[in-house]
């Protein structure tokens, strides 16, 4: 859920009617960039809204950068251990990150960074200014996956096209 997500009193309503149900096998993930495509969080909305989750009966964690990889593990672990609230888990993050004039600006939600902003961000992150770039070993690794995890299934799904196009 994004930060304009959590203002809608929609998500409220769903939120506090998870927290009475105690729906435990629901995890919210919200991308806490403090960033709305309007402008910073702050200029419409000044609630601590962990604290309202909480009230809500539900079970909050928060990881406190989106890259720690292992934090993120953790948090998505202790969700699965929960038996008894739905689960939010705040991931504290920073808009178009690294991207050197546009980190934490709404200019970059919603909008295109750039080329000169994209270029300039290849740069930081140490990586080729190519237009499109996947590297050969990401490209290995996806079609390992793709085979292993999608190749059965997609073999099921054939076998029972082939049965419905005999009817």
């Amino acid at each position: 859920a994004s930060d304009g997500d959590m203002q809608e009193g929609l998500s409220s309503e769903a939120a506090s009617l998870a927290g009475h149900l105690k729906l435990n096998n629901l995890c919210w993930i919200w991308d806490n960039n403090q960033i709305t495509i309007e402008g910073n969080v702050a200029w419409a909305m000044s609630e601590d809204l962990p604290t309202r989750f909480i009230a809500y009966g539900w079970n909050v964690l928060r990881v406190g950068d989106a890259n720690d990889v292992e934090a993120l593990t953790r948090a998505f672990l202790s969700f699965r251990r929960e038996q008894d609230r739905p689960t939010l888990i705040v991931v504290d993050s920073h808009i178009a990150w690294g991207a050197p004039t546009k980190q934490d600006s709404f200019h970059a939600h919603g909008t295109p960074l750039g080329d000169k902003e994209v270029t300039a961000t290849k740069h930081i992150y140490n990586w080729p200014d190519e237009k499109f770039l996947v590297p050969e070993e990401v490209k290995k690794h996806f079609r390992v996956q793709m085979a292993e995890r999608g190749g059965v299934s997609r073999k099921e799904w054939d076998k029972m096209f082939a049965t419905f196009q005999k009817t």
